[in-house]
């Protein structure tokens, strides 16, 4: 008998499985309940049901990547993997079965979750996310559909599909978002590498969702939520839940620092801080300059501005008319024809952004900002935003057109490389790199610096982040 994936049924035997009922499906991929026909122990089976045309990113190399990871994991709080088999053409994964409902699912139904009950459920999922950390393993889509509650509220956490660590090959592209974007960090946005802080932010945007309700960014569309989320932090948790415990609040809004060194450290300060808070021991107060920046008194009529200082008395005050620089003109973008569908408009904006980048030699990470913005496009554009995401794509544009690769950009580029090669082992590879960063700080003293640009691109490039 030939087997359907996606339509397993109950009875159908698969390895040494036997299926029981259907608990859900994503992507690319159902997960079924069945039984070890060994043991009888009840397992959850997720089954490939989904084919991609990327290889970097195929459904079997993602289930392969995600046993790798959970088999060097051993935590009460993280899914346990058991084997990857294959049978009739279908490959599956056995792994614990945790029955319940995940937290989404509860926020969904309740509305909100009460502080008493939900602090101890992050305690200790902050608990499971230190322990793969400790092990050098980032989550990297931390959000409550992924966090599934028993019937004593202990806490698992599912889909290390996505979870990177050394020696482990990815299964997302460079330069991809990775994650659901009103949990992701803004440096993620800006394709920064994804950090201990970032899924510290990650774990205080779920707070925020779980004790007001709402999403930390107003669901509008993409595009407004990327630029919130990289120009501010989301509305204080007090004014949504006015009754919000304020060391609760004053946690939330510090995990959730648009600025990642503003941050609790580690995921463990964070769940070391709610355990401190469930159990009435004393909690640390929080510096409020690493909390709320807009609060600081204004000097000199000015926010965060630093005091004038005192006249000399023996000084005559300056009374000359002091000259005005002039500011530079704003260079322009082209402006797109006048054509007939929305859809054509964005086409030429795709067009014209490559084209423009490539004549000035930029490269995904140079414009961290227009970077997002551009991603931001894609994501409006297939919701139906066709407005948005022209309007992000002008802006996109703009920044290409100012862009300017002189001193500037190039140190910035090549402080960027040397945090690759740092990151990601390249170091390893100085025999090829050695002559490539040669020329380029030839080129650079020189002040050849669109030579110099090209031989960082080329750098990157073979460090495989282009």
């Amino acid at each position: 008998m030939t087997l359907d994936a996606q339509h397993l049924a109950e009875g159908d035997r698969i390895g040494a499985y036997t299926v029981e009922a259907t608990i859900g499906s994503g992507g690319f991929a159902t997960v079924y309940l069945a039984r070890d026909t060994r043991d009888c122990k009840r397992v959850a089976l997720k089954v490939i049901t989904a084919t991609t045309s990327t290889e970097l990113d195929s459904p079997a190399r993602r289930l392969r990547h995600e046993i790798e990871i959970l088999q060097r994991l051993n935590h009460p709080g993280i899914c346990r993997v058991y084997e990857l088999g294959q049978e009739a053409g279908i490959l599956f994964m056995a792994m614990d079965y945790a029955p319940g409902h995940t937290l989404d699912m509860e926020v969904r139904r309740l509305g909100k979750i009460p502080e008493v009950r939900l602090i101890p459920i992050i305690r200790d999922v902050c608990n499971a996310v230190a322990a793969a950390h400790s092990k050098q393993i980032l989550h990297r889509d931390i959000k409550p559909a992924n966090i599934v509650l028993d019937a004593k509220d202990a806490p698992t956490v599912l889909d290390f599909g996505h979870a990177i660590g050394p020696d482990i090959s990815r299964v997302t592209a460079l330069g991809s978002w990775v994650g659901t974007l009103q949990y992701m960090a803004p440096e993620l946005i800006r394709n920064q590498d994804a950090t201990i802080q970032s899924e510290v932010y990650s774990l205080g945007a779920v707070l925020y969702r779980c004790v007001s309700g709402a999403y930390p960014f107003p669901r509008c569309n993409y595009s407004d939520v990327v630029a919130l989320k990289l120009r501010s932090g989301p509305q204080p948790l007090g004014k949504i839940v006015p009754d919000v415990l304020p060391a609760l609040a004053a946690m939330v809004e510090k995990a959730m620092q648009t600025d990642p060194a503003a941050r609790f450290a580690t995921v463990g300060e964070l769940a070391t801080a709610l355990h401190q808070l469930v159990s009435g021991e004393p909690l640390e107060a929080v510096p409020e300059t690493t909390l709320v920046v807009r609060h600081r008194a204004a000097r000199n009529g000015k926010p965060g501005a630093k005091p004038a200082p005192d006249p000399d008395p023996d000084t005559e005050p300056d009374t000359k008319p002091k000259s005005k620089a002039k500011p530079k003109p704003k260079s322009r973008a082209p402006e797109p024809p006048q054509l007939a569908f929305p859809h054509g408009k964005y086409l030429w904006y795709v067009e014209a952004i490559g084209k423009m980048r490539k004549d000035k030699g930029l490269v995904i990470g140079d414009l961290p900002e227009a970077d997002a913005q551009e991603r931001a496009a894609a994501f409006s554009i297939g919701e139906g935003q066709i407005d948005a995401s022209l309007e992000s794509l002008r802006s996109v544009l703009e920044a290409i057109v100012e862009a300017t690769v002189d001193q500037g950009f190039i140190g910035k580029k090549i402080k960027r490389v040397d945090q690759v090669m740092r990151s990601s082992g390249g170091y390893r590879r100085m025999a090829d790199l050695e002559p490539i960063l040669n020329e380029v700080m030839t080129d650079f003293d020189q002040k050849h610096y669109a030579e110099a640009n090209k031989g960082l691109n080329g750098a990157l490039a073979l460090l495989g982040k282009r």
